[in-house]
């Protein structure tokens, strides 16, 4: 509560009743226990991905069950845990990033984006590929705004009318790309914030958004001299 209104940390999140109590004194043999249970799970977890074992989702999924099943985490808990609000906002948001892909509206808005900045000349050209990066990444995760845009970035970079070097195209890409902190469902550890410090939607955008501009203004503007072919 000392805390709730400074300015030093964007999440701060009060801990339960049981989480103070089990912070004073010793440790129980059965929180100890849960402590080495919950360990090698995530261990496991980590190995499975990593190897390639098992994709990220379904990984999780069985770690999760697994906390249940071992008594190390109260299924009464596991279920409270679940939010409906951010479940719908997700899901919500999943549906549109498929309408968009599917109808072929990402290509084409991120198109008329650049073609609208062209005649501000190069800059323009990268101001759009970035604009458009940012955009798709609200709905998009990172990975698949690359895969949709790096075949328009390259026809653009080979283009008669105004021709931009590929490898400042492609570098203001892969910047654009890493600008999600606009969207809760945009990557995952802002879902994981989302649900922690109770934000809303727009809470994202009103953090982020400064970042974003000044990663933009350092992009476009000085692409040039920071990239050497």
């Amino acid at each position: 509560a000392d805390y709730q209104n400074t300015t030093h940390f964007t999440l701060v999140r009060r801990l339960s009743q049981d989480e103070e109590e089990s912070g004073k004194g010793d440790v129980g043999e059965a929180q100890y226990r849960d402590m080495m249970v919950s360990g090698a799970l995530l261990v496991m977890l980590i190995i499975l991905v990593a190897s390639n074992t098992m994709p990220l989702l379904e990984a999780a999924l069985l770690s999760s069950f697994l906390m249940v099943l071992f008594g190390c985490l109260p299924q009464k808990k596991a279920f409270s845990a679940i939010n409906l609000r951010i479940v719908l906002t997700i899901v919500g948001a999943f549906g549109i990033a498929k309408a968009v892909n599917k109808t072929n509206l990402a290509a084409v808005m991120a198109h008329m984006t650049c073609e609208l900045l062209a005649p501000f000349g190069s800059r323009g050209i990268y101001a759009g590929i970035f604009i458009a990066t940012v955009g798709l990444g609200v709905v998009f995760h990172c990975t698949a705004v690359v895969s949709l845009l790096f075949p328009i970035v390259v026809a653009i970079s080979e283009s008669d009318n105004l021709p931009v070097p590929l490898h400042e195209a492609m570098a203001v890409l892969m910047m654009g790309a890493t600008c999600q902190v606009l969207s809760p469902v945009s990557y995952q550890t802002n879902i994981m914030v989302f649900s922690s410090g109770c934000y809303t939607f727009a809470d994202f955008p009103r953090v982020g958004f400064g970042i974003v501009i000044i990663v933009g203004i350092i992009s476009v503007g000085f692409v040039d001299q920071l990239i050497v072919s």
